[in-house]
């Protein structure tokens, strides 16, 4: 396998090892990689992934305040995409269950619901123990 490089500063050998592609850093990385482990929140997937948690921190921080209207929760962001996805792929959930499965607060969740309940996305319902459950509504054919 040949290793490109497009980094600057950052080079490959003949024998096939890469430097650090992080500017003043001079140590070899493994497997071709373009960063070593002290520099590797330099590489853009990192820096992608630590922006997605970060906005996903920031939407849940604005529901578990609860100071700003339900209709300005984003729906489309990672918390309520997540819940949406998980109904879809497993069905009813209880809250509970919902919460452990995403590691969510209850309060968070319980915000997200309001949202997706006033788009019409869900439904609650509620288990013969009295436990309460959330469900993708189930559009009819048109």
């Amino acid at each position: 396998m040949r290793i490109v490089n497009t980094h600057e500063g950052s080079g490959s050998s003949a024998s096939g090892t890469t430097t650090c592609a992080s500017q003043s850093c001079t140590a070899v990385t493994r497997e071709g990689k373009p960063f070593c482990p002290v520099h590797v929140e330099d590489n853009p997937h990192a820096e992608w992934v630590v922006k997605q948690i970060s906005d996903r921190a920031e939407e849940d921080a604005v529901v578990a305040r609860g100071d700003t209207p339900v209709s300005g929760y984003n729906i489309k962001g990672l918390t309520s995409q997540a819940i949406l996805q998980q109904l879809s792929e497993y069905g009813t959930r209880t809250k509970p269950r919902l919460c452990r499965e995403l590691t969510l607060d209850r309060a968070v969740l319980d915000g997200y619901v309001e949202a997706l309940l006033n788009r019409g996305l869900v439904v609650e319902g509620m288990t013969n123990r009295g436990t309460e459950t959330l469900a993708l509504r189930r559009r009819p054919l048109p």
